[in-house]
């Protein structure tokens, strides 16, 4: 919620609702990514497959990392 408030702070006009939704979805998303890799026991090679996955849009990578 606090990504939406300020959100909605910065960009307040009523025709701006999709950008505030955008920017808060972005936050969370971005948090949601910062407390896993900083506060979850990940390995350097976990991390490595993740961002491999992400950068070349190939998930199936991404199977492999809670084994």
């Amino acid at each position: 919620m606090d990504a939406y408030y300020l959100a909605a702070a910065s960009l307040y006009e009523p025709e701006r609702s999709i950008e505030r939704l955008a920017w808060a979805k972005s936050t969370v998303i971005a948090q949601s990514l910062t407390v896993y890799f900083d506060e979850v026991a990940t390995s350097t090679e976990q991390r490595n497959r993740f961002i491999a996955a992400f950068k070349g849009n190939s998930f199936s990578s991404l199977e492999k990392i809670d084994k």
